[in-house]
């Protein structure tokens, strides 16, 4: 009879346990958190449990019951202390894995002093017993548990001893479903959102909007984010620029300069590698105009450096305001997003190395026509919107027919080189210059009023005359003529003016070539 009776509570202390874990339904931190306290919802007994690193980023113990944080650190130091005074007597291979079971008991007179210390706080009551029970399944060891029993209850029993541990059992099983289901759920979302970021190649080749499609991705993978910034290396200053973020309120955040950029962001540059920082409570992080505090309000952060070949590029950064907040998985799961950048930035290049390509003269380096005429519009706009100057110069070299008839192709071309050098060095960065074709140079000069670009087209003419090319059998030399001419208020569009200039430029050539005319 009694054996039966002992069943039936073991089974139904089980049924009420199983219930309050299924309550908590599937999501991994909601379990964990629910079998300390439905375990003292059965046994009246207070329940510490503590969980591997590995398993959950918990940062300190659970209890069933709220207890304040250093009074719960000093209560885990004194288990943790009594366990050692225990452990002689267990078997080194149990005591290695974490798998033995213990129950001390303490009469009044022989209460531990570390015990005695803080008992008092934890409950109006003397300590009577302690038991520590594995959190384990058959193939995992989770972490521990401890029972802590007041009096004036007894000691434990045998009998609870077996219930206790059943339980522990049933809460690491469903630990652990919990934690592979979240692991599975976790492995969805970033398989979606890696695929996510990858189809973003495939919509746009504009590197901004890439960019920030990668990065808002990566914050919809790792959800434990608040903040990204994503910062690349300016090929023109070698500085950090900040590229897209996601998450400030205040958008004066894309003013942060290099020299206020967080340390953590500049150690990824430095040493080429991924980090992961669970606290930076404290650090000063990178201060931008407005709001310095919103830059710097996190406690948490995962960064991964974005490589192409031996070059780093820049660093991927995600922040969040909670400690712990990140994962080992999520390190590496973001440095796959800098992987997927770093096919991004791939991408662009090439675009923009195509777009230069189908707009660039192959022998010059100048604008083609096709360029010239698509910046030239441009330009040509602007003028007659705001009513500014801007002129035009067509430029032939003179005689080029015989040049490549006497010396050849070869030496023709390098007389055509170091006309389009001439070209750039007496003309200004704003200048639109273009092999227009052939022998023919156009030069588009905006803000440039008629007697300038007269001047302009002089000191050409001159610098070219004094160009020597030196070939097997002496020096080549060339001279050039030149056509002017200035946008008017009636000018339609580039090729009108254009057209005047050229006419100039066949005045040149009537009137003896190696001069300057202005139409």
């Amino acid at each position: 009879m009694k054996s039966t009776e002992t069943s039936l509570s073991r089974s139904e202390s089980l049924l009420k346990f199983v219930h309050e874990i299924a309550q908590a339904g599937l999501e991994y931190p909601q379990i964990v958190q629910t079998v300390a306290p439905s375990i003292y919802q059965i046994t009246g007994d207070l329940c510490v449990i503590t969980i591997k690193p590995a398993f959950a980023q918990l940062g300190e113990p659970i209890t069933s019951t709220p207890i304040e944080p250093a009074i719960k650190h000093t209560l885990f130091c004194m288990l943790e202390a009594l366990a050692k005074e225990q452990t002689p007597s267990v078997a080194p291979e149990e005591l290695e894995k974490g798998a033995w079971t213990h129950t001390t008991t303490f009469p009044d007179e022989a209460m531990p002093q570390t015990l005695q210390a803080a008992q008092g706080v934890i409950k109006d009551a003397p300590i009577s017993a302690v038991m520590h029970l594995p959190l384990r399944t058959q193939t995992l060891q989770m972490g521990e548990v401890w029972l802590v029993r007041f009096r004036p209850q007894s000691a434990f029993s045998e009998q609870e001893s077996v219930i206790y541990q059943d339980m522990v059992d049933l809460g690491a099983l469903a630990i652990e479903n919990a934690r592979l289901y979240a692991l599975e759920a976790q492995r969805a979302r970033e398989l979606d959102a890696l695929h996510t970021a990858t189809s973003a190649l495939l919509t746009s080749l504009e590197l901004d909007v890439l960019l920030g499609k990668i990065l808002d991705a990566a914050m919809k993978a790792i959800p434990t984010a608040e903040h990204g910034e994503l910062h690349l290396l300016s090929r023109d200053t070698g500085k950090l620029e900040l590229r897209a973020f996601l998450g400030y309120k205040d958008p004066r955040i894309k003013s942060i300069r290099s020299s206020s950029i967080a340390a953590h962001t500049l150690q990824v540059l430095q040493t080429r590698h991924p980090l992961l920082l669970r606290d930076i409570s404290g650090m000063n992080a990178a201060q931008i105009a407005g709001n310095p505090d919103e830059a710097g309000d996190f406690s948490s952060v995962v960064a991964a450096p974005i490589i192409l070949g031996e070059d780093v590029l820049g660093v991927i950064a995600l922040s969040s305001g909670i400690k712990n907040a990140f994962s080992e998985s999520d390190m590496r799961l973001l440095v796959s997003f800098a992987a997927t950048t770093t096919a991004a930035l791939r991408n662009a290049q090439l675009h923009a190395e195509m777009q230069k390509l189908a707009i660039t003269d192959s022998l010059t380096g100048l604008y083609n026509r096709r360029g010239f005429y698509e910046i030239g519009r441009r330009e040509i706009e602007r003028a007659r919107r705001f009513k500014h100057p801007l002129s035009a110069i067509m430029i032939d070299v003179d005689h080029f027919k015989q040049i490549n008839d006497r010396y050849g192709h070869i030496v023709g071309d390098r007389v055509l080189i170091a006309l389009a050098q001439n070209l750039q060095n007496v003309t200004r960065s704003v200048d639109i210059l273009c092999r227009y074709g052939g022998d023919e140079f156009a030069i588009l000069l905006p803000e440039t009023d008629l007697y300038t670009a007269i001047n302009v087209a002089e000191r050409l003419r001159q610098c070219a005359a004094e160009v020597r090319i030196t070939i097997e059998t002496g020096v080549v030399h060339f001279t050039i003529s030149l056509g002017v001419s200035k946008a008017t208020a009636d000018t339609q569009d580039l090729s009108s003016v254009l057209e005047k200039a050229d006419t100039a430029l066949y005045f040149a050539k009537q009137r003896g070539r190696n001069r300057v005319e202005v139409q």
